[in-house]
């Protein structure tokens, strides 16, 4: 699976992936409200 982390040329550096999309502020923390939002329309958002 190194090569999902790794950036062109260089090699995968996992620690700085996650951080990417989990750390704070990050992709998914920016990302969830409207992921949400589209599985409430689908009908799977919490009731």
């Amino acid at each position: 699976m190194n090569p999902i982390a790794a950036r062109g040329s260089e090699p995968g550096d996992w620690g700085r992936l996650l951080n990417a999309y989990f750390g704070a502020e990050r992709g998914m923390e920016q990302r969830e409200p409207a992921l949400r939002g589209v599985l409430e329309q689908q009908g799977f958002g919490q009731k």
